[in-house]
């Protein structure tokens, strides 16, 4: 095998303890990111969404309210007596 005495061995080891628990941080915060862009997106999904349903009903709401405004007009004659 190899000819490292046993103290360079554990600290060879500690060393690569220390490591691992660096990635799994670094991974997790990877993660997180990825999930809080991933939500982040679905939020943008939304949100566009609900504004077009909002354009369309301002739309419609126009349209009735001129609708009812030709409507009276037209029931009242809409001229001068």
């Amino acid at each position: 095998m190899t000819n490292l005495p046993d103290s360079a061995l554990r600290e060879v080891v500690i060393r690569l303890q220390a490591t691992v628990e660096t990635l799994d941080k670094t991974v997790g915060r990877l993660v997180d990111g990825m999930v809080s862009r991933e939500a982040h997106e679905a939020l943008k999904d939304r949100v566009e969404s609900v504004e077009g349903v909002i354009q369309w009903l301002s739309r419609i709401i126009i349209g009735a309210v001129i609708l009812a405004l030709l409507g009276l007009v037209i029931v009242q004659g809409g001229g001068t007596k």
